[in-house]
């Protein structure tokens, strides 16, 4: 590489780094305002004391509308009861506090102030009453939790006990306290699963690492199959294959709100006209895929029964799930034009990530916002490909913005694409330090416009209509009354991993990152489903042996990370960093629903379906840093053909 050309690439690698830590400290700064909020649930213990609750079966189920009243109590040492002693309250979300049988205090009906401790004098007690404190603690809608700290008392979890009546009593547990799912010990250990299968992908994994190896020597007939583009259309016709034998096997009420979603559909073909959120479950979704199903449902509907009209209508999300290939594909082709093992591998994943084939099959939108979104993302990549990127012209802008306009019409958690979509504009120019290239400013404002054009009118009409241009699921305007458990957030909640690997089965129930690593690389949410009966017809020894067969992927991800950003090829570099940067804008909104809807559902890895080609991206950043010789490039596509035997095999219905 020319000495110019490093000097300006090193010049665009300390851009982006200040981009980056000025996104990080913005980041930082939104969640510690989330964290004062009194509506978000967030526990942390402090000076010795410990959030504690009662020990209750873990809910897979939603909470309608209703109160919840636990008792609390522990002993005190008669010397402490003799002499009075302070302590400090704090309840989730009022409290009352008796000193021996007797009212001391009362958090009082101001459940915003709930995150402010109160500080309680307890009066010293004549010698021989027995001293016992204990707190009633009153939630509406959500769990029921106490930290009560004090010098004079344990502050521990085994030192209290509880109770729903008074009567009957048991030791609390601290907050984040999971016990094991009866689902979850329905299905077998993913390390037993992987074993009984390893014949299976010894036998897949060697045939592709002979075929990487051998493929010049093997030429002939040959040749147009074991390419990157032979792969592409080999995943394709897995796809149609998939849905030919799955599409009538899968039961119609499986996939998440499946039911819902069909009645969004069924609203739309019959009254001609698109619902307001409040007007059903799944009723705040943007309209696009809704309406698009919508001709189906009338034709179906008009010569069969509603079981079948629900199969009948997983066409369209089969259709979007096949054609994820062809976009990994040219992905793949934008960042490693002359590694064939890494172009397979990206087509591999993009075409077979676990996410994106469990929910292809189901009635849902996340599907066609998944692809619209990637689209968008792909043709942001292309832009920025070129080692001197010229500015984009108003037709590839306007292409730009349709694409992303009809992305956030499908679901508005594409409007994250917006910022990465008119920077991946701009870029060019502000690399040249054209910081007042008309052009560039133009062809910003022609994506940016025609995106607004095509999903604006239905954010607008949100907006009068309702007062926001969007309402969640979540929202307390629908007034449609729900929560699951757990209800709260924790430190742990955010700063742990593992249960993915061992019991990925609702391994969300663990934590932000089991629950995006469990629902990304095999569906550790059984498709919504609660019990053995009712879950879809996965092959469950594939299924767990692809919790530990994602750490192939993962390790690729992380290679890639490094090597794409440590790249010489600026066209390379750049790619890398806009994946990257898209992946730290979705993970961070990802992280900040988490939080601020503290429910075991909200931190579903089907929210990242957008950024597919960003992890394609980067993992043929990290095979092709990996795979160098040609001993290693059939590692390499051993180790990939085995992770896609096992994906394949999960899903495969009999």
């Amino acid at each position: 590489m020319p000495v110019s050309d490093m000097i300006s690439l090193n010049s665009e690698r300390r851009a982006v780094l200040a981009l980056f830590v000025a996104a990080l400290a913005a980041l930082a700064a939104m969640f510690a305002r989330e964290l004062r909020k009194p509506e978000t649930v967030y526990l942390a213990d402090a000076g010795g004391a410990q959030w504690i609750g009662r020990d209750h079966p873990f809910s897979l189920l939603s909470w309608g509308d209703e109160s919840r009243t636990v008792f609390f109590r522990t002993a005190v040492a008669p010397e402490a009861a003799s002499a009075g002693f302070m302590i400090e309250v704090m309840a989730l979300r009022r409290a009352a506090v008796y000193w021996n049988g007797a009212l001391v205090h009362d958090t009082g009906a101001d459940l915003g102030a709930w995150k402010r401790a109160r500080t309680v004098a307890l009066p010293a007690l004549a010698p021989g009453l027995p001293p016992t404190l204990q707190v009633a603690a009153m939630n509406h809608n959500g769990p029921v939790l106490i930290r009560v700290a004090s010098d004079a008392i344990a502050p521990s979890s085994p030192a209290w006990e509880c109770s729903l009546d008074g009567d009957g009593w048991r030791p609390a547990v601290v907050a984040g306290h999971r016990a094991a799912l009866p689902l979850q010990r329905a299905y077998p250990d993913p390390i037993a699963a992987l074993l009984g299968r390893l014949p299976w992908l010894l036998l897949a994994g060697t045939a592709c690492a002979a075929l990487s190896f051998y493929r010049a020597r093997i030429g002939g007939m040959l040749d147009a199959v074991l390419t990157p583009g032979g792969l592409r259309w080999g995943v394709i016709a897995y796809w149609v294959a998939l849905g030919a034998n799955n599409m009538f096997k899968i039961r119609p009420e499986v996939g998440m709100d499946a039911l819902p979603h069909l009645e969004y559909i069924a609203y739309v073909a019959q009254a001609g006209r698109i619902p307001l959120a409040t007007e059903g479950w799944q009723m705040f979704q943007s309209p696009l895929y809704y309406v698009i199903s919508a001709p189906m449902f009338l034709v179906a509907a008009a010569v069969t029964d509603t079981d079948t009209v629900m199969q009948a209508l997983r066409v369209a999300p089969l259709l979007c799930g096949a054609l994820q290939t062809e976009v990994a594909y040219r992905t793949a082709r934008l960042v490693a034009p002359e590694k064939a093992v890494a172009q397979a591998a990206g087509t591999l994943l993009g075409g077979l990530l676990p996410m994106h084939v469990y929910l292809s099959q189901v009635v849902g939108n996340e599907p066609l916002c998944s692809l619209l979104s990637s689209v968008t993302v792909y043709l942001v990549f292309r832009g920025l490909r070129a080692p001197a990127p010229e500015v984009m012209g108003l037709r590839g802008a306007a292409l730009l913005g349709v694409c992303l306009g009809l992305a956030m019409l499908s679901k508005a958690s594409a409007l994250l694409l917006a910022p990465l979509a008119i920077a991946g504009v701009l870029w060019p120019a502000l690399l040249r330090g054209a910081w007042k290239d008309r052009g560039a400013w133009g062809a910003a404002a022609v994506t940016g416009g025609v995106a607004a054009v095509l999903a604006g009118p239905y954010y607008v009409r949100n907006w009068i209509l309702l007062g926001k241009p969007f309402l969640g699921g979540w929202d307390p305007e629908r007034a449609i009354v729900w929560w699951q458990d757990p209800g709260y957030r924790t430190a742990g909640d955010f700063f742990s991993f593992g249960m993915a690997l061992t019991q990925p089965i609702y391994a969300a129930t663990y934590g932000l990152w089991d629950s995006i690593y469990s629902t990304l690389w095999l569906d550790g949410s059984l498709s919504g489903t609660a019990s053995v009966e009712s879950a879809p017809g996965w092959n469950p020894e594939w299924l767990m042996a692809t919790a530990l067969l994602g750490l192939i992927p993962t390790a690729g991800l992380i290679a890639g990370a490094v090597g794409g950003v440590a790249s010489r090829d600026a066209g390379v570099f750049r790619i890398s960093a806009g994946s990257l940067g898209a992946v730290l804008i979705y993970t961070a909104a990802l992280a900040h629903h988490f939080l601020a809807a503290p429910f075991y559902s909200s931190g579903k890895a089907s929210y990242l379906g957008g950024i597919t080609p960003a992890l394609v991206a980067l993992l043929c950043c990290g095979v092709a840093a990996l795979a160098q010789r040609r001993w290693s490039a059939a590692i390499a596509a051993g180790l990939a053909g085995a992770w896609a035997l096992g994906v394949m095999a999960s899903y495969w219905v009999l």
